[in-house]
């Protein structure tokens, strides 16, 4: 249906009509020169030159067109497969083959009455059927996810799930189902519980420090299986050797048997290092392939050190000590600048605390402190009773305490809103005004430029006075805590929460960020993270940087990667923005080295690293069909459980549901009248034959 519309009052258009064809009567009839034009030929002349005038005219009142069409849309029915590698597992190559083709036939019938939108199921969620059935994981939520999201107003009819109900990445199914339709449950698998000795899960951290142990927890399970033995071993792999690190023996004393263990290991080896888990088979097993687990560790040779200079014992030291060594990547080490033989001081800190120093000693300390800071190590300054305020003020360029007469203050702290260099824990930024206060010299206090994080208040008066502050001056950074006693701040705290947490991760924080240098490097290749399991993509990105740190990507970013079998793999950078971007897919369980490169302004750089990817091997863990899931998904959604066999019962119930019918909406489309060309094709038409009559009569 088309509808015609103006911007004006509709009584308008006669009057457009009115001049339109008035002026062009009188031009023919009232005009003596047009004698010569019979009557006739007046009135076709004039009606010509009309209907060109009523139109631009009609034009210019802005008229437009409204169309509404009328659509039916089917409801659309979801269909999805578990296309993972258990299903294939545990069926024939015939069998699976047979159900495809019946599930395919299905759906082409269905779509008689329904729009089917397929789906496969398993690392990821993709449109149409994947028949490989190689996924390595399954994630049954997705489905219900992308109904709510991407058809959150189409029309709807149901969804059918087709899986073993075998689930390892995502929500649980059955809560994760918020979309309101029904879900139809076609069976696959084997549901014979099977004689089995896994291991279930393995827990372990990312990172471990180099000469520190680090543990392994490892859970085991065993189902159906007689009283026995096996052994449990972890192995170090370096390539193809394997070398056994210890081996517990592990008593099954029940049928349905379930323990946790724990293996120390000690990271001497730098790098990525890959282990291994297994578990000695038992007699009539049938699923062996959970028995082994594989899992890496990156061991750095990256603990920061931390050396603090003290002008005497202090229980803010032991404070300070307790936070850094809870963190586990610091080395902690405590001098006293009386003890230090000069002769034999050869450290190289990446941060230097000095606590109530300088102090009258400071022709010592100055042999110590001016090496390190022509280093640009960073300096934490912690005022005191102990200091020599004037050598203070000359030593560091962020604060400076004038009209000092040797007195000293208890100042509060609290929190600048200003302060963006780190975040800080809500938690100490509102307990803060409570912590007992610092004893800290009293005089005119003067920021030189710093990020303040805590201010002063002094009784009950909020200054602006510093109180902890920080400074990067061309890369040598500077902190100063004007006041001793935060020990005080760790005790009063643990009073409070019981723990020492807050105050632990800001002393953290505050070396961290001292610690932590700039990347002044102009070529910079990074993985999206260093640990992928092989059902991920593997991503790299890659940023060259001009003389001004501008960001470019105008050379070519070469890129090869190395396997644990020496073979190279080689690619180039895709551009991206200004930046480079690389996509490996899916890369085969193992260690890998890379190294890239480019050529800008005819100069070489190159970046080299490591990465692993790991097989969790999770479609291994569980083959048992867990149909008790799918019904719970089906009987919560009041849909139906079918066996692999009852496709036809299926297709049957969802063809006679009388309850859903396609959905007609109108489709409203509006344009202005003028985005028709065609009426400027009409108006010159018009004109030109009127013009065309005109000559050919012999007038103008």
């Amino acid at each position: 249906m088309t509808e015609f519309y103006l911007s004006t009052p509709q009584y308008y258009l006669f009057f457009c009509f009115l001049v339109a064809f008035g002026i062009s009567g009188i031009l023919y009839f009232r005009n003596n020169k047009e004698k010569e034009f019979s009557k006739t030929l007046k009135l076709i002349l004039a009606t010509i030159r009309g209907l060109a005038t009523a139109i631009v005219v009609l034009l210019l009142l802005q008229p437009f067109i409204k169309k509404i069409v009328n659509k039916s849309q089917k409801p659309i029915l979801f269909l999805a497969q578990d296309v993972s590698a258990s299903v294939k597992s545990e069926l024939s190559k015939e069998t699976l083959l047979e159900f495809q083709l019946e599930l395919d036939a299905m759906a082409e019938r269905l779509e008689k009455k329904y729009e089917v939108k397929k789906y496969s199921l398993g690392d990821q969620i993709r449109p149409g059927f994947d028949t490989s059935f190689i996924d390595e994981s399954t994630n049954l939520s997705a489905i219900f996810k992308l109904v709510k999201e991407q058809y959150k107003d189409a029309n709807k009819a149901g969804i059918i799930i087709a899986s073993d109900g075998i689930y390892n990445m995502g929500n649980n199914p059955v809560y994760a189902n918020q979309t309101g339709l029904k879900v139809h449950s076609i069976l696959l698998g084997d549901t014979t519980n099977k004689k089995d000795l896994l291991i279930k899960r393995v827990f372990h951290n990312d990172i471990a420090y180099l000469n520190d142990k680090f543990n392994v927890l490892v859970d085991i399970a065993a189902k159906n299986i007689q009283l026995g033995a096996s052994k449990l071993s972890i192995f170090r792999l370096e390539g193809k050797k394997k070398t056994l690190i210890e081996q517990k023996e592990i008593e099954i004393t029940r049928s349905n048997f379930f323990m946790t263990t724990e293996f120390f290991i000690e990271a001497n080896t730098v790098g990525n290092q890959k282990y291994s888990i297994e578990l000695s088979a038992l007699p009539k097993e049938q699923n062996k392939n959970n028995n082994q687990r594989s899992f890496n560790i990156e061991i750095i040779d990256a603990k920061q050190k931390v050396l603090l200079l003290a002008a005497a014992p202090h229980p803010d030291i032991f404070a300070i000590r307790s936070a850094l060594e809870a963190q586990g990547n610091i080395e902690f080490n405590v001098q006293y600048l009386n003890d230090i033989e000069l002769s034999k001081f050869n450290a190289s800190p990446d941060l230097l605390i000095l606590h109530q120093l300088p102090n009258e000693n400071k022709a010592k300390l100055n042999r110590i402190v001016d090496p390190l800071r022509q280093k640009e190590t960073p300096i934490w300054y912690i005022v005191g009773l102990d200091t020599d305020i004037a050598t203070f003020n000359s030593a560091q360029d962020l604060v400076s305490i004038k009209d000092y007469i040797g007195e000293y203050n208890e100042s509060f702290g609290i929190t600048s809103s200003t302060f963006n260099l780190f975040k800080l824990d809500k938690e100490i930024s509102n307990e803060l005004p409570q912590y007992p206060p610092l004893i800290v010299p009293f005089g005119t206090i003067n920021n030189k430029g710093g990020s303040v994080l805590f201010k002063q208040k002094i009784g009950a008066v909020d200054t602006d006075y510093p109180l902890l502050s920080f400074k990067d001056n061309k890369g040598q950074k500077t902190a100063v805590l004007l006041g001793t006693g935060i020990w005080k701040w760790r005790v009063f705290h643990y009073m409070q929460n019981g723990n020492h947490e807050a105050f632990d991760k800001l002393i953290q924080k505050l070396t961290l960020y001292l610690g932590s240098k700039e990347d002044k490097r102009k070529f910079r290749v990074r993985p999206t993270k260093n640990k992928f399991m092989t059902n991920e993509e593997v991503l790299f990105d890659a940023e060259l940087f001009n003389a001004n740190y501008e960001r470019i990507n105008d050379p070519e970013v070469s890129f090869t990667l190395t396997d644990n079998e020496g073979n190279d793999f080689d690619y180039i950078f895709s551009r991206r923005g200004d930046a480079y971007t690389l996509n490996l897919r899916k890369l085969s369980e193992g260690n890998y080295s890379f190294k890239a490169s480019t050529t800008f302004n005819g100069e070489n750089f190159e970046q080299m690293g490591t990465i692993s990817v790991t097989d969790l091997n999770l479609e291994n863990l569980e083959l048992t069909a867990d149909y008790n899931l799918m019904n719970l998904i089906s009987s919560k959604s009041n849909g139906t459980m079918n066996q692999a066999s009852e496709l036809k019962a299926l297709e049957n119930l969802l063809m006679a549901d009388e309850s859903q019918k396609p959905m007609i909406y109108s489709d409203s489309r509006t344009a202005p009248l003028i985005d028709y060309r065609w009426l400027f094709a009409l108006v010159f038409t018009l004109l030109g034959i009127e013009w065309f009559l005109r000559r050919f009569k012999g007038s103008y």
